[in-house]
């Protein structure tokens, strides 16, 4: 019997600690932790450029007729709509980075944030 109860109160102790673990909530990004101003220089392009720009659609490859590798093309995209719905995964958009992980949430909410912001340079 003394045995039972140890098993038993171990087994809950496992199952506590496996349910708040699993309850863990991944801090998504508000806007207090983003700059009050958001620019294309400053922030997004160092972005596009790692995932985008300089890659599939830069001036030289441009995949899918998009541009990515200056600011005018950047803006464009951005302000369509197509790169927020992409860069998201959201449904029915084709998922961006295509040949990368789906950026952090971070990234994306400064690029929602510029978009937002009217697309400063």
């Amino acid at each position: 019997m003394h045995l039972k109860f140890w098993t038993r109160s171990f087994s809950l102790a496992t199952a506590a600690v496996l349910l708040v673990a699993s309850c863990r909530v991944q801090k998504v990004p508000t806007t207090t932790d983003l700059p009050e101003t958001v620019t294309y220089t400053a922030h997004v392009r160092p972005i596009i450029d790692a995932s985008c720009g300089t890659k599939c659609h830069s001036a030289a490859k441009k995949a899918a007729g998009i541009d990515l590798s200056h600011y005018e093309g950047v803006k464009d995209e951005g302000t369509n709509g197509k790169m927020l719905a992409a860069i998201q995964h959201l449904e029915g958009a084709e998922r961006m980075p295509r040949l990368a992980p789906k950026l952090d949430d971070h990234s994306i909410s400064l690029i929602m944030a510029w978009v937002n912001g009217g697309g400063l340079e």
